[in-house]
Formats: C-alpha cells, structure tokens, sequence
C-alpha cells in the first residue's frame, strides 16, 4: 500500500470492534453495548434494503460496500481498515441514473448512522467510559468518514480536499509537500532531491556524497512525522519507511489501548475539539547502519547489549535499533515501541513493575510483535505468529507452565534472571494473548487496567497495582485452565 505524506502524520484506522477498556464491565456497561448492537441491527435492515436494490442494478461493488458495513466482526478480532485521506461528498462521474439514485441514497444513509454513532459516544463519555467512547468515534467514521466532528476527536483538521492532521496542514501551509521517500521536504527542494542531491549544512550535493556525511551518527538524518523523529545513517529512505511503519503501529496501538492514554476528562477535551495528540514532543528512535555501531554507542551504558536486537532507553526516552541486511527486523521496533509507548504516556522515569507482574510488560510487548498491515488495514494477534507457536509448543508439547500466580509474583530481575527466561517469555507472550482475546476480549478491559496500574505516574497506584485475578473476578486456577483452553485452540 502506497502511504501518501499526509497519511505518515495522520495515519486513522476505523474501529471494527466495541469492547472497551475500562475496568471490568459492569450492567450499566453491558446496557450500553446492548444499546449499540440495537442500533447497528436497525441499521443493518436499511442498508438491506438498499442492498437489494444494488442487486437489482448489478452494482456488485456497491453491495459488496453494503455488505462490509453490515458486518460486525467478532470482538476477539483487533484489526483496523484505513480511513481515506480524500473528503468523499459527491458520486462519481461514471455512474448511471439509477446507480447515482442509490449511491445518494446509501450514502445518506451512512449519514445518518454515522451522526447517532457519534450522539452515542457522547452518551458512553458522559457515563465515564472513555475507551468504549473512542472506539465509538472510530465506529461512525466507518460509516462516514467524513463526519467532522468525529474527525476532530482524532485530531484531523480539513485542508482542502484532504484530511490530515494538525501538523501536516502547518507544513503544507508552509509549503511543504510529503513524498514518500523523502518525508517533508519544501516543494522547490524537490526538483534537487529527484535529481539525486541532498542538501547538507546548507549546501546541495550529490546524494552519495551526503550518505558518506550521514555515516557520522552525529549528521545522521532526521524524519519528522506526526508522533515521531527518526534519526539514522542508513539512508534517508529507510528513516521515512521506518517512520511511516511507525505512524501506522501508534494508531492501531492506542486505538486497542483507547482506557490507558484517554481519562473522560481527556476524551472531553478531545470531544470539544481540544486534542493535544499532535502537541506533546515526538518520540526517539534512533536507527543505526550496523549491528556493531549499535553495540558499539550502547556498550558503555549496557554491558550486555551484544545480546540483544533492540533496546528502550527510559532514561533518555528513545529506541535503539540497527539495520540488518539479512532479515527486516519490524517486529524488535514494536516489541520497544510498545515499551516507549506505555513508559512514555507519564513524564518522569519511575520503575516499572520491579517486585511483582512484570510478566506482562514483556509479554504485552512480545504480543504486539504480532503486527502486521495488509490490503485492507492492520492487525495484531494472528495465531501463526511464532511468540504464540513457541507458547504453545512450551505448554502442550513441553508441558512447561508456571501458574500464574507464581508468575506474577516474580518482579523484573526474578523474571529476566530466572533458569528458564525463554520459556517464561513464550509464555507470557501467550498469556498476553490469552488475555486480548479469550471469550471474545472478555478480560482485555481487564488487562488493560491492569497495566495502566503498573505504569501509573503515582507511585503509590503502583504499589498497589491490583491483580489480574482480582481485576477480573476469576480464581488464579481457573484462568490457568482457561489458558490451556485457550492455546489448544488459537491456531492458525
């Protein structure tokens, strides 16, 4: 998929599920969910009817549009469709009469969804579940995507035809323009870099003279984007992929962690137009060209580096990684960017779940390496990935397990410095999995809950971060049978 420049700084995937993630729901929020499904299911006759119509005409695009929206896929699915970037008010040019009669038709009907969609996140905010509000703005976009006031809640203002974020439209207004292998560049630099030259300390030269400059880390290049600056001597191309890669991942991530980053408070403020996602300082990630030149800059600071692919600084805030010829190491970068993203949603450094749970903050991380982007949009939790293989080849094949109380007793050195840390880690990759999507998400309210407590900026939440047995109201052994359950049947 072609990821334009406005969409690498406002990247937006539509909701296609309505589980929230707020603590475990209780009958005002299970009435709420009723309320939603009552609504999609009126809707649903409508778009029947117009559906029929389409049959009638041989609009087999249009129904097959029809039928996508009808559609609610099952909660324990976590995937996103992108939201287009172009403004779509008007039927294209090509279509019949009668084709253009039922375009307007459906489209008015989208309308009209979208609006009470949205009325209906307002109703979910104003009973203070945030998550579940978000997920709802996200859901009438679906339908509409060009419902402003939705569309502001997500930070996207209106330049021209397009929906970009706030950042992008200040950039075109300056006369930026994104391309897809630079990133932000002014338009009359363009000509010069399509020529193959750079401008480096303000002088043009040919870009293979600039990529000899870039190879001191200390001149590396820069990538802007929305919620991120890149800083690499690989190439300035690889620094825009990387960055564009990310955009996409921070939007799914704090679509599926909507109750940890959104209070009401928060989720008010964004509701009346007052988001502040573009106004807080990027986040680092410095990529370097080679595996010795990352342990190398790293070394002094973590003796042990060589052993690893990639690392989350807390105290400097960045993500470091390396290039690698042999395989694309896309999964290292969302294993640290989910660490970054957790730590980085409070200010000052604290630690991290050091005497208890620290099972999860790995296992959440091994869980989101599961990303992945195909035609349509992104997902996590494909069963086939191989942290989940190696899960259930540790537990069904192996019969290695460590109850889960005793494993959320263990704090950050008992875990990493424990006999069997692989088989810990495959397992707790598989409990974070277990906790995304068993019984259709029924404990990832939980879970989320769960790590806003161990990630707290008040320490005293954190000390007393409940547990996941408390959280959810299910007896440690039961979630342990559960688990087994659960792995014997999540496959590909």
């Amino acid at each position: 998929m072609s990821f334009s420049g406005l969409r690498a700084v406002a990247t937006a995937a539509c909701l296609l599920f309505a589980v929230p993630v707020e603590a475990a729901p209780g009958r005002e929020l299970i009435g709420l969910q009723q309320q939603f499904q009552k609504l999609h299911a009126d809707y649903v006759v409508q778009l029947n009817s117009v559906r029929e119509r389409c049959v009638e005409l041989g609009l087999t695009p249009m129904a097959e549009e029809i039928d996508r929206l009808r559609e609610l896929p099952k909660p324990s699915e976590l995937r996103s469709e992108d939201l287009p970037e172009t403004a779509q008010s008007n039927p294209p040019d090509v279509l019949t009469r009668d084709a253009r009669t039922v375009w307007n038709r459906l489209r008015d009907l989208r309308e009209r969804h979208a609006g009470d969609v949205y009325l209906f996140a307002r109703r979910v905010l104003k009973a203070g579940f945030s998550g579940y509000a978000y997920n709802m703005v996200r859901e009438a976009l679906r339908h509409n995507p060009d419902h402003d006031k939705a569309r502001r809640v997500l930070g996207f203002v209106r330049h021209e035809q397009r929906w970009v974020s706030a950042l992008a439209a200040d950039m075109l207004r300056n006369g930026y323009v994104w391309d897809d292998r630079f990133g932000w560049v002014l338009k009359s630099h363009l000509p010069h870099l399509e020529a193959g030259e750079e401008l480096v300390d303000s002088r043009w030269m040919s870009a293979a003279r600039a990529a000899e400059v870039r190879r001191d880390f200390r001149k590396a290049w820069e990538v802007r984007t929305d919620h991120y600056k890149i800083r690499t001597n690989v190439s300035l191309e690889k620094g825009v992929e990387l960055a564009q890669a990310l955009e996409e991942y921070y939007e799914l991530f704090h679509e599926v962690f909507a109750g940890y980053f959104s209070t009401p408070d928060q989720m008010r403020k964004m509701f009346e137009g007052a988001s502040s996602r573009s106004v807080a300082p990027p986040k680092l990630v410095y990529y370097y060209r080679t595996r010795e030149e990352y342990v190398d800059r790293l070394k002094d600071r973590f003796p042990q580096i060589a052993q690893t692919n990639g690392m989350y600084y807390t105290s400097d805030r960045t993500v470091h990684f390396f290039h690698d010829e042999a395989a694309e190491n896309l999964a290292t970068l969302y294993h640290e960017s989910t660490h970054q993203l957790f730590y980085e949603a409070f200010d000052h450094e604290r630690p991290i779940a050091e005497e208890a749970h620290f099972w999860i903050v790995e296992g959440i991380a091994c869980y989101m390496e599961s990303y992945r982007r195909s035609d349509r949009g992104v997902s996590i939790g494909d069963p086939s990935y191989i942290r989940f293989e190696n899960a259930r080849q540790t537990l069904l094949v192996d019969r290695y397990y460590v109850p889960l109380q005793e494993l959320s007793g263990m704090g950050a050195k008992e875990f990493q410095h424990h006999p069997q840390v692989g088989k810990n880690y495959s397992e707790a990759s598989g409990l974070a999995a277990f906790f995304m999507h068993y019984g259709d998400g029924q404990y990832r309210d939980a879970l989320v809950a769960h790590l806003t407590q161990l990630y707290s900026g008040d320490a005293s939440i954190r000390s007393r971060a409940r547990s996941l047995d408390d959280l959810t109201g299910v007896r440690y052994e039961e979630l342990d049978r559960q688990y087994a359950e659960f792995l014997r049947e999540f496959v590909p």
